[in-house]
């Protein structure tokens, strides 16, 4: 078995870090791929990109 496929529930760093280790292929759906696909989610991701960030 080298390729994992996963529903959302399963998106951490921590299952991605054991997949990188055992060198398996993930195809996780991410948690937020329903709300993503709106247009309102679009939209504020939009705005929070034109912010300049500073340290």
């Amino acid at each position: 078995m080298d390729k994992i496929v996963a529903d959302a529930g399963y998106e951490s760093e921590e299952n991605y870090v054991y997949l990188e280790k055992k060198r398996l292929r993930a195809f996780i759906k991410p948690s937020n791929y329903e709300q993503a696909k709106t247009r309102k989610y679009q939209k504020q991701l939009q705005e929070r990109e034109s912010y300049e960030y500073l340290e």
